[in-house]
């Protein structure tokens, strides 16, 4: 970067000019265009009915009885103590809500774009 001639109190720093770009020709175009958006559009995967099910239901399980890993493995003696604990009850109150939105979002996600097929039998 180069300062300004005449202006050495102004603080002024000047960039160096852009390089002049040719436009694109016409067999360049697609390939540019591939480039800049290969990574933005892509499908996701889709929802089936019982992958989606499992994931939702275990999740709504979760928030109903869950405890932390640390806590569970260590038996209904200690999840009655962190029960007790009026700030882990807290945490745990939070916790166990945030699990059931993403519970409810699955299951209104499958019921707007999952994949279902419908009943053949009458």
């Amino acid at each position: 970067m180069a300062r300004r001639e005449g202006d050495k109190g102004s603080g002024e720093i000047l960039a160096p000019a852009m390089p002049q770009v040719p436009p694109l020709q016409t067999h360049e175009v697609e390939d540019f265009l591939l480039f800049l958006f290969r990574r933005i559009g892509h499908r996701p995967t889709p929802l089936l009915l019982r992958n989606t099910a499992k994931v939702a239901r275990y999740l709504q399980w979760l928030a109903l009885r869950g405890f932390p890993v640390e806590v569970a493995g260590k038996g209904p003696k200690a999840q009655a103590e962190y029960l007790q604990r009026e700030q882990d009850y807290e945490t745990l109150r939070r916790e166990r809500g945030h699990i059931e939105y993403v519970a409810d979002l699955l299951w209104c996600w499958l019921s707007r774009w999952g994949q279902v097929e419908r009943a053949t039998k009458q």
